[in-house]
């Protein structure tokens, strides 16, 4: 069984890019919303935009560094 540390996790992530900055991809990113303390997954995509309610916004974001299998 292999053990992962939250530093292993953290270095499969992206650094944050503000809420302004679009993802290339489609797909679940780890978000901060506005109205909101803690990160939460939300789906993006190129049609729509961000899956969230309306009224609010995305303050940061980040996804993974390589496209998962």
């Amino acid at each position: 069984m292999t053990t992962f540390t939250t530093e292993d996790i953290e270095n499969l992530k992206t650094p944050w890019f503000p809420g302004d900055v679009k993802p290339k991809h489609e797909g679940l990113y780890e978000v901060e919303l506005e109205s909101w303390p803690w990160p939460e997954m939300v789906e993006w995509s190129k049609e729509f935009g961000w899956f969230v309610d309306k009224g609010v916004k995305v303050k940061q974001w980040r996804g993974l560094k390589d496209k998962p299998l």
